[in-house]
């Protein structure tokens, strides 16, 4: 009776394990109304700088002599990419607390709230006065992202381009873990000073048309535990292995049971 008890007991360990460590599939798919009519995501969407972005101004026309004043860098033929990016970091102009930025002959221009665009047009117009056709290219260089949480790679990553969506993001750090919650991602944004949060559930198709879409300079991206996870405190992890050990033993109680 004892060893039948025994039995029992570790059965119920065994299924307890597998039951922690269980995930549905509604748990871990992502945008699961996709038969449905996918929102159309915002392709005008824009970055607008902020202040301590870090600004690459490229100026150039028919007669780059006259076009040199307005260029802080430029890479010498030796240079190799590691180099010229440290000196374009360097030689950026940095959006200062006021939003402005100190221009050749120019001098303050207003840019925090505009997008790359408005200030390159911006520039054009105002260096139309001493420059033929002149063309403005103006990048971010600093654009970073931090992901944290139940993901695989967590981290503060740099962007190159002007725009990244959050899931483009969570690619960079690997994608999700098994563990992470997908319905409840939240985003901590700065919004001139003040922190707002935005939560994002990566199982609908509606964060598509979300303000949360496209990440701004210096999101973070949050990523909580499940459920089961948070519950167990750490359990599930471990969760084969207490089958494996559960299964042994109870192996072993077969055994002496039948040589009994």
């Amino acid at each position: 009776m004892k060893i039948a008890k025994l039995k029992s007991l570790i059965l119920l360990l065994v299924l307890s394990a597998l039951s922690f460590s269980c995930t549905t599939r509604k748990q871990i798919v992502y945008v699961q109304d996709i038969n449905e009519n996918l929102p159309v995501e915002n392709n005008n969407y824009e970055v607008t700088i902020k202040p301590d972005d870090l600004l690459r101004i490229t100026v150039t026309t028919d007669d780059m002599t006259t076009a040199q004043q307005y260029n802080k860098f430029v890479p010498a033929i030796n240079q190799n990419t590691t180099q010229i990016v440290s000196q374009q970091m360097l030689d950026g102009y940095l959006v200062k607390p006021d939003g402005t930025i100190t221009f050749p002959e120019l001098g303050e221009i207003l840019v925090k709230g505009k997008t790359l665009m408005e200030v390159s047009e911006l520039l054009t117009s105002k260096l139309s006065k001493y420059l033929k056709q002149p063309d403005v290219e103006v990048r971010l260089l600093n654009f970073k992202f931090t992901v944290v949480g139940e993901v695989n790679r967590p981290g503060t990553y740099d962007f190159k381009d002007n725009r990244i969506s959050l899931i483009q993001a969570l690619g960079y750090a690997g994608d999700l873990t098994i563990d992470g919650k997908r319905d409840e991602i939240l985003i901590i944004r700065d919004n001139e000073g003040n922190q707002e949060t935005l939560k994002v559930d990566l199982t609908s198709s509606a964060f598509i048309d979300s303000e949360a879409y496209y990440l701004e300079q210096n999101d973070t991206v949050i990523v909580q535990p499940n459920g089961a996870k948070a519950s167990s405190g750490g359990y599930t992890r471990y969760a084969g292995v207490f089958v494996s050990i559960a299964s042994l033993v109870l192996s072993v109680i077969i055994l002496i049971t039948r040589n009994n």
